[in-house]
C-alpha cells in the first residue's frame, strides 16, 4: 500500500522539527478550517483524548489516529491533530482516499490567536 498524503493541495505552515515542533516532531498544514481530509491508507480510525501541548491545552484540538492495516506500513499510526470535529466514528474501518476521517480546525501555535467573537484568526 501506497500511503496519500490528504493534505498535499496545500503549504507545509511548520515542517517535521521547526518551531513548537523541536520537541514534538510534527508537520502542520495551512489549511482552511473545516476542510474534510480523507484517510492517505487503509485502517482503523479512533478517537484521542490526548493533548499534546504542555503549555496550552487547546493546541491539539480534537486529536484522530490511524493504525494502518495491510502491507509495508501495517501496525504504523498516524496521528491527525488540530481538527474542528471527527467526521470518522470511534474505531471505524476506513478506506484510503474514500473515507472522511475529520475537518480540520483552527487550533496549535497560531497568531493572532483564534478567539470566540473570531475563531478564523492565525
Amino acid at each position: 500500500m501506497t500511503l496519500v498524503n490528504p493534505f498535499l493541495a496545500f503549504r507545509m505552515s511548520q515542517g517535521w522539527t521547526q518551531g513548537s515542533h523541536v520537541r514534538n516532531p510534527a508537520m502542520d498544514y495551512a489549511t482552511p478550517v473545516g476542510f474534510e481530509y480523507t484517510a492517505p491508507g487503509d485502517g482503523v480510525y479512533r478517537h484521542l483524548s490526548v493533548n499534546l501541548s504542555r503549555t496550552d491545552p487547546t493546541a491539539a484540538g480534537i486529536m484522530g489516529e490511524l493504525l494502518l492495516q495491510g502491507g509495508e506500513w501495517d501496525g504504523y499510526r498516524i496521528r491527525f491533530a488540530h481538527n474542528d470535529h471527527h467526521v470518522a466514528g470511534h474505531g471505524e474501518r476506513v478506506k484510503q482516499g474514500a473515507t472522511v476521517l475529520a475537518a480540520t480546525g483552527n487550533t496549535g501555535f497560531v497568531r493572532p490567536r483564534p478567539t470566540v467573537a473570531s475563531p478564523h484568526l492565525g
